[in-house]
């Protein structure tokens, strides 16, 4: 009886820990990059193809070590998860499946002080000093806002009974109760009727994470099909941090193409952005500044960072009454900024994500923050003075000033302005402008320009001015998926000929079908030794290791190559030892 229990406890531990191995090295299989990975949950993701019926059918299979979680229709196709090992493998040999990522918890980005809100004031004017005064003219009336955070309090007198939820995710009570503090706080900054930017917005709360202030990743892709399920013209803001993911950055795109506006926080980690979530290049990346034009401590930086807005010591709602304030820093606190502006922008009449990630930028203030590192843009979020009305409802001044109202009759000046106008101008300038208009002017110019425009690219570009370095270090190896835009160089040519030697070590076994085609030519030389040719294959296998010499059997077939399995002589029928013939 004890030899059996002991067999059985082998198999087992072959089963399990060598599987556990090989699933491992799946290359359909994405590990997270985070520390906060939660075990035995994952996202399938499924190939465009696949529908809803397929991912059921999918799990049938495994119907006692599959739970379902989420169903994701809108934007990527597939579904989270919790898998059993078994499960897990049968998964990743399905072809429908493209990748199987795991499941992993993000953080609210954000950090607590106690001083006035000095936001505002700054994004309105181009320089220090403050000058106490935020001028605005578009207030984001007409256009949604959906907060991916802690939920918001929803009776606070900042949002005027503009604040609805939308989806609560975490809890199945819909909602969308803030016990963490975070999601109020962001949203007001966002639209809030004090402290917000986009003043009339609609706040939409999208509840993705708990009153810990964490966020999984299954329900921040929740979250995304949601609002892509929407219409209208749609911003989301998303004030937290975590590390890289394949099936966010595909849930951004599917956005994008939907006409949403994502606006992400850069992170606190003070590390570069490139090696976090906010990589994606279909979303506004946010960095944090403090009130002297510096980059804040924690903010994280580099040339994923698409524009910097105030972060550091932020008064805005709080939850502990409906006229409650609180004070807050952080990436967290510097994305909402720029999701205000945005929903500015597209009142105004901007739409898509390429029209308003250029305006966005080529109206931000070059150079004037300091401590950036290296390949960080030096862009300050700026509300033009196209977004200042003449008599604004709202303006704290009691009357317009000359620098805020516009003059009756155009200024004539002789200088170049620095950013270009977005309405025609009656008369040409006198002197060329640095940079092109972004819309024709209403009649061409009297004289000819004294240089000729630039050519137009053949699509928008996505930063502000070209880096001089690439951006990233070139893999050693050739990426999963292909490129978005051809390399500038051509790649290594083939060689002339085959060479005289593989470039591979021959595998230990045969394959088991030979291959397609055979060879143009003979090899020049023959080996000394008789070889086996790799078959060739678009997915790597690897199997369970073999059992090493000395090591328990129960059969040659166990054993490495070059063993057999010697059992003693009395008990033929039981486990032996594998020894080399």
């Amino acid at each position: 009886m004890r030899r059996w229990c002991y067999f059985l406890v082998f198999s087992l531990f072959r089963k399990v820990v060598i599987g556990q191995d090989w699933i491992g090295a799946h290359p359909k299989l994405r590990r997270a990059l985070s520390t906060n990975v939660i075990p035995g949950e994952y996202i399938v993701v499924l190939h465009e193809t696949a529908t809803a019926v397929d991912a059921v059918q999918m799990t049938s299979a495994y119907r006692d070590q599959t739970h379902i979680q989420r169903l994701y229709q809108n934007g990527i196709q597939g579904f989270a998860a919790e898998l059993s090992a078994f499960a897990l493998i049968g998964l990743l040999h399905d072809d429908r499946v493209e990748y199987i990522e795991e499941n992993f918890v993000f953080q609210t980005a954000n950090y607590q002080y106690n001083p006035p809100n000095w936001g505002l004031d700054r994004i309105d004017q181009i320089d220090l000093p403050l000058d106490q005064e935020f001028g605005y003219g578009y207030t984001g009336n007409g256009v949604d806002i959906y907060v991916f955070d802690t939920g918001i309090r929803l009776q606070h007198q900042e949002f005027g009974g503009r604040a609805v939820c939308s989806r609560d995710v975490v809890s199945s009570s819909n909602a969308c109760a803030d016990g963490n503090g975070h999601g109020t706080h962001v949203a007001a900054i966002c639209a809030g009727t004090k402290y917000g930017v986009a003043k009339q917005a609609n706040v939409r709360s999208v509840r993705v994470c708990d009153n810990d202030g964490a966020c999984t990743l299954s329900n921040i892709l929740t979250g995304l099909s949601h609002v892509i399920n929407r219409s209208g013209k749609r911003v989301v803001n998303m004030s937290i941090q975590g590390s890289s993911s394949s099936s966010l950055d595909s849930a951004i795109a599917d956005a994008r193409d939907a006409g949403v506006v994502v606006v992400l926080a850069a992170g606190n980690w003070n590390v570069n952005a490139c090696n976090t979530y906010s990589r994606s290049p279909d979303a506004i990346s946010v960095g944090a500044v403090d009130a002297l034009d510096f980059k804040a401590s924690f903010s994280n930086y580099g040339s994923c960072v698409d524009i910097w807005a105030p972060g550091v010591e932020i008064v805005s709602a709080g939850i502990s009454s409906n006229t409650a304030t609180d004070t807050k820093q952080g990436t967290s606190q510097a994305a909402p900024f720029v999701a205000g502006a945005v929903a500015m922008l597209m009142q105004e009449g901007f739409s898509g994500f390429t029209d308003i990630y250029t305006v966005l930028r080529s109206r931000a203030v070059a150079g004037t923050l300091n401590n950036l590192r290296t390949g960080s843009p030096n862009l300050m979020l700026y509300l033009t003075q196209e977004h200042i009305s003449a008599s604004p409802s709202q303006v704290r001044s009691a009357a317009p000033t000359s620098s805020v109202a516009p003059s009756v009759t155009p200024t004539d000046s002789m200088a170049p302005s620095v950013f270009p106008s977005h309405r025609p101008s009656i008369e040409p300038t006198h002197h060329p402008t640095l940079f092109p208009t972004l819309r024709p002017s209403a009649s061409p110019s009297k004289q000819p320009s004294l240089k000729p425009s630039y050519a137009p690219s053949s699509g928008p570009s996505r930063t502000f001015q070209p880096s001089p370095f690439p951006s990233h270090e070139p893999s050693s190896s050739p990426t999963q998926f292909p490129s978005k835009a051809p390399t500038t160089t051509p790649s290594v040519p083939p060689s002339s000929g085959p060479t005289q030697v593989p470039s591979h070590e021959p595998s230990a076994s045969p394959t088991q079908s030979p291959s397609e085609a055979p060879s143009p030519a003979p090899s020049p030389r023959p080996s000394s030794s008789p070889s086996t040719t790799p078959q060739p294959s678009e997915r790597t296998i690897i199997k369970p290791a073999c059992t090493r010499l000395n090591q328990l059997c129960w059969s040659d077939r166990g054993c490495c190559p070059g063993h057999q399995c010697r059992r003693r002589r009395v008990f033929r029928f039981m486990a032996g030892n594998c020894k080399a013939w």
